[in-house]
C-alpha cells in the first residue's frame, strides 16, 4: 500500500537510457505516492530528452570516460544533491552509487529518512592502481554500511564477511511487449553490442576481427571515449550510432547473431561484472561473446551460452566467428534453449530478492 511518504532517487547520469534506474522509480512508487528523481545532464543528447525546466535536474557538461577532468563538475553534482535534499525533504533516499551516498548521508545527518544504497558500479572500477582500488573499496564499504538498506546487482563483488548484508538485485529486465522485427536472411551476419563506448570493451578489437570477414557487420551503439575511434575505421560493415532509448536497443538486437559483452580483466571491476548484456542476451536467445578470466565469461562457458576469447585477441574472435559461420543448426538451437533455461532461473531469483527487499522497506517505513 501506498504512504504519503516522499522518495527520491539520485544518479548522476540522467538515468533515462539505463533500465535499473527507471526500475528503480518503479520500485519506490510500490510504496511512495511521490518518486522525485535528482540526475544529471551530462551531454548534449541528454539535455535533448530531460524536461529542460526540471529543477532536480543538474545541467553541467561532462562527457562519460572524462576521468579526473569531471572531477570539478562532480563536486558541484554532489552539492546540488545537497541542496535539492534539502529543499524535497524526502522520508526515502535511494542513492545510486558512492557520488551520491556521500551527499545524501551528509543531509541525513540527525534525520529519520530511510536511505537506500545501490552499488550500480564501484568507484574503485574507474582505477586501475591496485592501491588506489582498495582504498577506494574501503571507503565505499565503510560508508555504504551507513545506509539502512544496500544493494548490489553481483554479490560476488561484495567480501564473503558482509554479503549477508546486502541485497542482490540482478541486471536482468524483462522486455515489455517488445516489438518482433523482421527475421528474413540477410546479407551479412551481425555482431552487436550496445552500451558504455570505453577502451576496456575490447570494441576496436572486435572491428579489426569484423573487417577480416567479408560475411560479418559489427552494429554498435552507445556513447563513450572510443565513439570517434570507431567512426573513423570509416569502413561500411562497422556501424556505429549514438545513444539510444533501451527498448529501441533491444528491439535492433533481435537480429544479431552474436552479442558482444568483452570487458578487459586487467581491471577488478571488471573480473566480476554482473553486466546487463548477459541477461539482455539470454532472454533474446543471442549467443554471447565474452571475455576469459572474467564472471561473465565464465558464465557463458559454465552454462553454455555462447562463446570466450581471451580479451583483445584478434586472432581469437576471429576464430569464433568463423565457428559461428559453420555451426549446425541444432547446435545453436542448443545454445538457444541454455539462454533461454538460464534466463528464466534467475528472472525467479531476481524476483525473490526484489520482494524481500521490498517487504523490509515496508516494515521500516511502518515501524
Amino acid at each position: 500500500m501506498k504512504t504519503h511518504s516522499r522518495s527520491v532517487v539520485i544518479r548522476s547520469t540522467s538515468g533515462v537510457f539505463e533500465p535499473r534506474f527507471m526500475s528503480i522509480i518503479k520500485f519506490l512508487s510500490e510504496f511512495s505516492a511521490d518518486v522525485t528523481a535528482i540526475r544529471w545532464s551530462r551531454t548534449v543528447r541528454e539535455s535533448e530528452i530531460l524536461e529542460p525546466h526540471d529543477p532536480w535536474v543538474f545541467k553541467a557538461q561532462a562527457n562519460y570516460g572524462g576521468g579526473f577532468r569531471n572531477y570539478y563538475s562532480h563536486l558541484k553534482f554532489m552539492y546540488f544533491v545537497y541542496t535539492s535534499l534539502k529543499r524535497i525533504k524526502p522520508n526515502v533516499v535511494y542513492a545510486c552509487d558512492l557520488d551520491t551516498l556521500i551527499p545524501a548521508l551528509v543531509w541525513g545527518q540527525r534525520k529519520s529518512s530511510l536511505l537506500i544504497f545501490d552499488q550500480f558500479d564501484p568507484l574503485s572500477a574507474k582505477s586501475s592502481n591496485k592501491i588506489l582500488s582498495r582504498f577506494l573499496d574501503r571507503l565505499e564499504l565503510t560508508l555504504s554500511k551507513k545506509a539502512h538498506f544496500r544493494v548490489t546487482p553481483n554479490l560476488n563483488r561484495i567480501s564473503a564477511h558482509y554479503a549477508n548484508d546486502w541485497f542482490e538485485i540482478k541486471n536482468l529486465f524483462e522486455l515489455e511487449n517488445p516489438k518482433p522485427v523482421d527475421k528474413q536472411p540477410t546479407k551479412y551476419l551481425q555482431l552487436y553490442y550496445g552500451g558504455v563506448l570505453s577502451k576496456d570493451r575490447g570494441l576496436i578489437a572486435i572491428s579489426f576481427a569484423v573487417v577480416t570477414m567479408s560475411r560479418w557487420q559489427f552494429q554498435v551503439f552507445g556513447q563513450g571515449p572510443e565513439f570517434i575511434e570507431l567512426k573513423t575505421t570509416n569502413h561500411p560493415r562497422i556501424m556505429v550510432g549514438g545513444l539510444i532509448d533501451h527498448k529501441l536497443l533491444m528491439q535492433n538486437a533481435q537480429k544479431a547473431h552474436i552479442y558482444a559483452a568483452l570487458y578487459d580483466p586487467k581491471f577488478k571491476h571488471n573480473q566480476k561484472t554482473a553486466s546487463n548484456k548477459l541477461f539482455e542476451a539470454a532472454q533474446l536467445g543471442i549467443p554471447l561473446l565474452a571475455a576469459k578470466n572474467t564472471y561473465l565469461g565464465e558464465t557463458v562457458e559454465r552454462f553454455g551460452l555462447g562463446w570466450t576469447v581471451h580479451y583483445d585477441d584478434v586472432k581469437e574472435i576471429i576464430g569464433v566467428l568463423t565457428k559461428f559461420e559453420n555451426l549446425e543448426s541444432e547446435e545453436l538451437l542448443q545454445i538457444k534453449r541454455n539462454l533461454q533455461e538460464y534466463f528464466e532461473h534467475q528472472l525467479i531469483s531476481k524476483k525473490e530478492s526484489l520482494s524481500r527487499l521490498s517487504t523490509e522497506v515496508k516494515k521500516a517505513l511502518e515501524a
